[in-house]
């Protein structure tokens, strides 16, 4: 279905991720292409950032939100994102996602869609981390990939196209965070054999998130 207002070919900008936001807060969908164009760009913005991102404070009283486990609820995502809560992000008001977007709620291409979106628009103000649901394995066990092949069919490799674009995806999402110098977020705690080196160092794996 569509809703009120197209949000248009995807592109890295707040327009478009809250036009998006909109359409789909009126039961409206992401076609095939634009999914695909959007897993396309995330990736190469993705593919640039470390495992483990530093980042700053967010200037003199500035602060960053924490968001976990979202895992395909539209309707808790758009309330965080309100007035009330996130409000409007940019310098000095930041939003982590730290993982778990997709499986067990129905909006989970919803989800994942506003999340890079919002990535793309602000890169330096909205930090994404992989958790363990972000593995594309993991989704065809639980129910990713069904909510895929619902919303977009499974005929000519439609599913297995959008599901190995989110895989590229999925494969180059840092696993962790350190919030100016004093806060580390990641989903899921450390490796037991984990050393604070390693996790500096450590490149991007596409299966041990």
């Amino acid at each position: 279905s569509r809703g009120a207002e197209e949000p248009g070919r995807p592109e890295a900008s707040a327009e478009y991720a809250y036009r998006l936001l909109r359409h789909f807060e009126a039961g409206g969908s992401i076609a095939e292409a634009d999914l695909l164009e959007l897993l396309e760009m995330a990736a190469t913005l993705l593919e640039d950032e470390p495992t483990v991102a530093f980042l700053d404070d967010q200037g003199p009283g500035g602060q960053w939100w924490v968001v976990g486990d979202l895992h395909g609820s539209l309707g808790d995502l758009s309330k965080l994102l309100g007035p009330e809560v996130v409000g409007e992000i940019g310098p000095g008001n930041g939003v982590v996602f730290n993982g778990d977007f997709v499986d067990r709620g129905p909006k989970s291409v919803e989800v994942l869609s506003m999340v890079l979106a919002l990535k793309l628009a602000f890169p330096e103000h909205v930090h994404v981390n992989r958790g363990n649901h972000e593995d594309e394995d993991l989704a065809f066990a639980y129910d990713f990939a069904n909510e895929v092949a619902a919303k977009y069919g499974t005929g000519a490799g439609t599913l297995g196209r959008i599901m190995a674009k989110c895989g590229d995806v999925f494969a180059v999402m840092p696993l962790a965070c350190v919030l100016g110098d004093h806060t580390l977020v990641l989903h899921g705690g450390l490796p037991r054999t984990a050393t604070a080196g390693g996790v500096q160092m450590g490149g991007h794996n596409s299966s041990d998130a």
